[in-house]
C-alpha cells in the first residue's frame, strides 16, 4: 500500500516540492514494514538467514534515505525538523539492526 501511495505522490507531486512531508512519512512506513517483514521468524520459530533478509533491508535503506532526502528543505519548519529527527533515529537504530545480524549493505 505504501508503494502504491508513494506512486500517486510522485504523479501529484513530481519534484517533491508541496507533498514532501506526506511522502518521507510513507518512505518511513515502508521502512518500518520491511524491517518487520525481514526480521519475522519463519514458521518453525527459526531467524531468517541472512541472505533471505538482505533484499528487504536494502530496500528498507533506500526508503529511510529517501525520507531523510525528502525532507532536506523542511527543516526550517517545525514540523518537518520534528519528523526529520524522528527519521533520523530510525535509522541509526536500523545501522544498529543490521550490525546486530551481521547484515552488511
Amino acid at each position: 500500500m505504501c508503494k502504491e501511495l508513494l506512486g500517486i505522490t510522485k504523479i501529484l507531486d513530481p519534484g517533491n516540492a508541496r507533498l514532501s512531508l506526506y511522502s518521507s512519512v510513507l518512505q518511513h512506513e515502508l521502512h518500518s514494514a520491511l524491517v518487520m517483514k525481514a526480521i519475522l521468524k519463519k514458521d518453525d520459530g527459526s531467524s531468517k538467514p541472512v541472505e533471505e533478509m538482505k533484499p528487504l533491508l536494502l530496500e528498507a535503506k533506500t526508503a529511510v534515505e529517501d525520507a531523510l532526502e525528502a525532507l532536506k528543505d523542511e527543516t526550517q519548519e517545525t514540523s518537518g525538523l520534528k519528523l526529520y529527527s524522528v527519521i533520523k533515529e530510525t535509522k541509526t537504530c536500523f545501522e544498529i539492526l543490521c550490525q546486530e545480524k551481521k547484515v552488511v549493505l
